[in-house]
């Protein structure tokens, strides 16, 4: 079932991304700060550090909790950790963009409720948390990613 999800939520910022990262150069214009589209969008547990291009997001699956809803039928609950991955050379652009990155990200997560194939549909999301660190950093490059905790639930009819 899970796949179900990482699949929807996929597909889901791989067609809205490009328009929620210009909506954030557009309510932060003031700024030189630009977002650049992802190069890839990732279902795996893939290291950081391990990616070659940049901007990465990769979805790594958690755990999966089922939960009784009523009489046949349970919701699966879905923790999912979204990971932003940003490479640059000045920390505060980096910074900045990362906090961009994952707010459109955070915005897109939230509006999957109805993704999916039946009768896999995502009936709700949210945004648990979102944690900002410094993956790598040498004398020319910094590599900072930021996690954006989620959970998703699905209603499967239960055996």
């Amino acid at each position: 079932m899970i796949e179900h999800v990482l699949d929807a939520v996929k597909a889901y910022l791989t067609a809205g991304i490009t328009a929620e990262l210009a909506a954030q150069n557009t309510a932060h214009g003031a700024d030189s700060v630009t977002l650049a589209d992802p190069a890839a969008i990732y279902i795996q547990e893939k290291r950081v550090e391990g990616i070659q291009a940049y901007p990465a997001i990769i979805l790594v699956p958690r755990h999966t909790e089922n939960v009784q809803y009523q009489q046949g039928q349970k919701d699966a609950q879905h923790e999912v950790a979204v990971y932003v991955a940003l490479v640059g050379q000045v920390e505060e652009t980096v910074a900045k963009q990362l906090y961009r990155y994952a707010r459109a990200v955070e915005v897109l997560i939230e509006k999957t409720r109805g993704q999916g194939t039946a009768p896999y549909t995502i009936t709700a999301s949210e945004v648990t948390g979102i944690d900002y660190f410094v993956a790598e950093a040498d004398a020319e490059w910094l590599r900072k990613a930021a996690v954006i905790e989620a959970r998703l639930t699905e209603r499967v009819a239960s055996a």
